[in-house]
């Protein structure tokens, strides 16, 4: 019963579509999430990888769930490009996580 407006989303920072690269099958995977997106709009390709845009595939999972009026905001941090973030894509041995989190006011 909740109305659009009724829903501030912030996407805390994450891997940008620069530094996300993978292989056939993961770009397989998150293809099927997008939900309504033009194709090839939310990645690019070179050679066999591709360069996925998350911001895109959340925000169209979000007007698809509450509507496309929701306020959705997106950090553009990378968390794999900016040292002060942990990345397993970067360091390739970190077990550190970043912390994130879900909240209802």
């Amino acid at each position: 019963g909740s109305d659009q407006k009724d829903f501030l989303i912030w996407v805390g920072p994450h891997i940008q579509q620069d530094s996300f690269e993978a292989g056939a099958d993961a770009f397989n995977l998150l293809s099927q999430a997008h939900r309504g997106l033009e194709p090839n709009s939310y990645f690019y390709q070179k050679s066999d990888k591709y360069f996925i845009d998350l911001n895109l595939i959340v925000k169209s999972q979000m007007d698809h769930t509450i509507g496309k009026n929701a306020d959705v905001w997106f950090s553009d941090d990378d968390t794999k490009a900016n040292p002060n973030y942990f990345s397993y894509r970067r360091d390739q041995k970190t077990k550190q996580r970043n912390l994130s989190f879900i909240a209802l006011f």
